[in-house]
């Protein structure tokens, strides 16, 4: 029995590998909508104008001019909207297939109908996503060269746009759902946007004037100007216009009306940009600064919950929760279940050669 088992497991560790990479395949993104002129550079391909209806995989490069839009439809059931003047690359999509992937019904999906891994590279611009539940073994992850977003579930923003003085500016926001961002230059780890706020921060140079810091009684300053020295992180409230800005591009896709008005609806309780603004020592209300001097539980009064745990990884899917540890059991149990039919099959083989 003893012997047995060794052998089993002897098999386990040597086909693991290839039942991994065996289930993970090239996944599917589909162009649901364009407006204006967006061009695409699939691999080994020259740039050419992407078409509504247009399918394409990883490693691809999409763009929008000045005046376009573009909403990409994963086959994991993820929906990406790209801005005006935005360029992206799909690093990596892979996915475990399911018969639950159904060519033109993507954005039906109510959850990920099985585990994938995203890294979307985000080069410059904006982009908006709307990702359903995920599996847990799976990583969705958007990449900038200022920072790193990685995405459980929601409504979610990322921006980021570098300047002429080599200052990259750098936006996440949570809209609703889990997300979780990483500003390597910062002196604070995985950072947790709560839903309703924004992240915040600049990396790169500094500019040649810093800029002064008002001392007046009176707020004078727009708080985001903190942020122009880097490595500073603004967390705050998302304002009222970055909301209605939201609600537009979700009216304009062909997601479910019903997210949009959920967005919309949110527009009366949120502060408007004008609250935004300090005197250099008095931060807004709602507003923390993370500066280095103060750890992320200090500078928020208290630690929070919800975050997403586990490292962050965009090649095995990493990170999750507690209650990951069920479906690694789940996943181990299905790699013996393989490896008892290749040892049934085997001994059946021996069996039939040896009558």
């Amino acid at each position: 029995m003893t012997s047995l088992l060794k052998k089993i497991g002897m098999v386990a560790v040597a086909i693991f590998p290839l039942l991994a990479s065996a289930a993970l395949q090239p996944g599917k993104i589909e162009t649901a909508k364009l407006q204006g002129n967006v061009a695409i550079t699939e691999p080994k391909a020259r740039p050419s104008a992407l078409k509504s209806g247009s399918v394409f995989g990883q490693q691809s490069v999409v763009e929008t001019n000045s005046d376009a839009s573009a909403e990409l439809v994963l086959s994991n059931g993820s929906t990406l909207l790209l801005s005006p003047d935005t360029r992206i690359e799909v690093n990596v999509f892979m996915q475990v297939a399911s018969e639950l992937i159904v060519a033109g019904k993507y954005q039906k999906l109510e959850a990920e109908p099985s585990a994938s891994v995203t890294e979307i590279q985000l080069i410059r611009g904006k982009v908006t996503g709307d990702v359903r539940k995920m599996n847990a073994m799976s990583s969705y992850v958007v990449r900038t060269a200022a920072g790193m977003t990685r995405v459980r579930s929601g409504i979610f923003t990322v921006k980021y746009n570098p300047t002429a003085s080599k200052l990259g500016l750098f936006a996440v926001s949570c809209v609703r759902g889990a997300v979780e961002t990483t500003v390597p230059d910062s002196n604070y780890g995985p950072i947790t946007v709560e839903p309703g706020t924004e992240l915040s921060t600049a990396v790169g140079a500094p500019p040649a004037t810093p800029a002064k810091v008002a001392t007046a009684v009176e707020p004078t300053l727009p708080i985001r100007n903190v942020i122009l020295a880097p490595v500073k992180i603004l967390l705050m409230p998302i304002s009222s216009e970055s909301l209605a800005e939201t609600t537009k591009i979700f009216e304009w896709s062909s997601l479910p009306p019903g997210l949009a008005k959920t967005i919309e609806n949110m527009i009366a309780s949120a502060p408007p940009e004008a609250a935004f603004v300090w005197n250099g020592v008095i931060l807004p209300q709602g507003v923390t600064l993370l500066d280095g001097s103060k750890t992320l539980a200090e500078a928020r009064g208290s630690p929070k919950t919800g975050s997403p745990s586990g490292p962050i990884s965009t090649t095995t899917g990493g990170g999750g929760t507690p209650a990951a540890s069920a479906p690694s059991e789940k996943a181990a149990a299905a790699v013996m279940s393989s490896v008892n039919r290749i040892i049934e099959k085997t001994q059946v083989i021996s069996t039939a050669a040896g009558s």
